[in-house]
């Protein structure tokens, strides 16, 4: 195979791994020197060494079979042989075969195909596959990776002398995992309409980096497809159909480490990037999803939803754009801030927002325009659900070590900022609403009223004044 990698120390979301042919391939495809030869990124989280050392071995096991489909050596057909040849009575066993060099995190992220007959292997309740049950597993991944045909994979299962309800649970999440990496959305809903294998399938596996390299990949990450239009909108789409797939294939409660599923779906949400995916039905439809199967999202998340950019990155209000109230209004059905509360605390029984989420959520409405008729209607609806109005981010020791000067905003309430403004009819909601005369600014330690007089909103600052 000749020499395959280079390396890079960082790049974008994190470290790579440069995979590029060998120079006879050029010779070998008759390629001139201007040619373009194909070549891929890797992006890994811890191991690189892990990764040089299974490459160098040249066995064809995962990663390496990986990478010589990524570089076009071989095809699909022997893609798929390779990586089945693991779950064969009697395969021969690779080095990094081993569980305690599984690294399965990274194969799932890198290719989610070659990382789900990895967890196969290495799960030991898996039936190893005689010749002919290889060959027929063999047969239903191609087919579907090839085309998007529910009715060709059924009949390709009853070429076989089965039915895909008859298949293992396990070749059912195989299939459908293929389906999701070739992004083919009515093959994966016929899938998804069995069972799930319990107690996890391989959905519930797949990481933030996942979703968050199939979402917004560069051209030279391989990917198993390319998205037709949006690459976050198909996304969403996609995971509309897994959440509310009748199988019942994600598993709760997900976990919340940084790098997992949980935090790879919030991503989806975040749309900064593409804001006019805000308004689109399938947003909506994702956004149901997850209220249908009682996931809570994030303040940060719920904050970016409202007023489309968090106010920890929208320092003097930039990019902070409302949204509508019948948009807001399905957001908080969906996402109430009871769920929130109850997820944020330790029992997962708690009424109460930890200290900064409020404000997380609230001050950002504050910097609606003020013109904006809705701006007092989504407050309203924020307040009566629980946000407390004397909170600030900077009452989250986290948040109040990691701001910058610039962002010492962060330490005012709501009602500091409104009186800044002289958004008087915010002032008298927010009073409304038990927010203090008297609190003092985490960032300037002043009051409201001092903070509208500072900044010659003297009507105001009487308003806040007589309460």
């Amino acid at each position: 195979m000749g020499t395959l990698l280079s390396y890079e120390a960082t790049f974008g979301a994190g470290p790579r791994i440069r995979l590029t042919n060998p120079a006879e391939y050029r010779w070998e495809h008759q390629l001139g020197d201007e040619d373009p030869v194909p070549e891929v990124w890797f992006y890994y989280s811890a191991n690189r060494k892990a990764f040089e050392q299974e490459l160098a071995e040249s066995q064809p096991c995962f990663l390496y079979t990986t990478s010589q489909y990524f570089l076009q050596q071989i095809n699909v057909e022997e893609y798929f042989d390779r990586l089945l040849a693991h779950l064969r009575l009697n395969a021969v066993r690779h080095t990094f075969d081993k569980a305690r060099l599984a690294n399965l995190g990274e194969i799932l992220h890198i290719d989610i195909i070659a990382g789900t007959i990895k967890s196969l292997m290495l799960n030991g309740n898996f039936p190893r596959l005689g010749e002919t049950e290889a060959a027929q597993l063999k047969h239903l991944c191609l087919l579907a990776y090839r085309i998007d045909d529910p009715a060709k994979l059924v009949q390709g299962a009853a070429d076989n002398g089965t039915t895909l309800d008859a298949l293992p649970k396990r070749w059912l999440d195989l299939l459908a995992i293929i389906a999701y990496a070739r992004r083919q959305p009515d093959t994966l809903k016929l899938l998804l309409s069995y069972p799930a294998p319990t107690p996890k399938s391989t959905f519930d596996l797949l990481t933030a980096w996942v979703i968050m390299l199939r979402k917004s990949a560069p051209d030279t990450v391989f990917e198993h497809s390319r998205p037709v239009g949006r690459a976050k909108l198909c996304e969403i789409q996609l995971w509309t159909t897994i959440l509310s797939s009748p199988g019942k294939w994600i598993h709760l409660p997900m976990t919340r480490d940084d790098y997992g599923l949980y935090h790879g779906l919030q991503r989806l949400l975040w749309l900064e990037e593409e804001p006019q995916l805000r308004e689109h039905p399938d947003v909506e439809k994702f956004c149901r999803a997850f209220n249908d199967i009682g996931i809570a999202v994030t303040p940060r998340t719920l904050s970016g939803l409202l007023s489309l950019r968090p106010i920890q990155q929208a320092e003097n209000t930039r990019g902070i754009k409302p949204c509508s109230f019948r948009l807001a209004t399905m957001i908080l059905e969906c996402f109430p801030i009871s769920r929130i509360a109850a997820s944020e605390s330790k029992n997962g029984v708690g009424n109460k927002l930890r200290p900064g989420s409020a404000a997380t959520i609230l001050l950002p409405i504050t910097q609606w325009p003020k013109n904006n008729r809705d701006r007092l209607a989504v407050m309203r609806m924020l307040l009566d659900q629980g946000c407390d109005p004397n909170d600030m981010i900077s009452n989250n020791m986290w948040e109040r070590q990691s701001m910058s000067e610039a962002s010492r905003k962060l330490g005012d309430t709501p009602l500091h900022q409104a009186a800044e403004r002289g958004d008087d009819q915010m002032v008298k909601l927010l009073l409304e609403f038990g927010a203090k005369r008297d609190v003092k600014s985490g960032w300037r330690g002043d009051t409201p009223a001092q903070r509208a007089t500072a900044h010659q909103r003297l009507g105001t600052a009487a308003r806040i004044e007589r309460g």
